[in-house]
């Protein structure tokens, strides 16, 4: 996983951007999940997100 600079959207939000590259070991159902941490090391909620993975070309 290749991850991105942290990017300010506005004063309040930040957004950060991944990069993954799957193996053909990882095909189908993936998870991913992350939380956020501010400066005062004050961590957020987990939250995940479900998706699938396919051979390339195929929908």
């Amino acid at each position: 996983v290749i991850k991105s600079n942290l990017i300010r959207n506005t004063s309040t939000l930040y957004s950060v951007g991944l990069t993954w590259t799957p193996t053909a070991n990882e095909i189908g159902s993936q998870i991913l999940c992350a939380v956020a941490i501010d400066s005062q090391n004050v961590q957020s909620n987990q939250y995940c997100v479900a998706f699938a993975v396919s051979q390339n070309g195929s929908a």
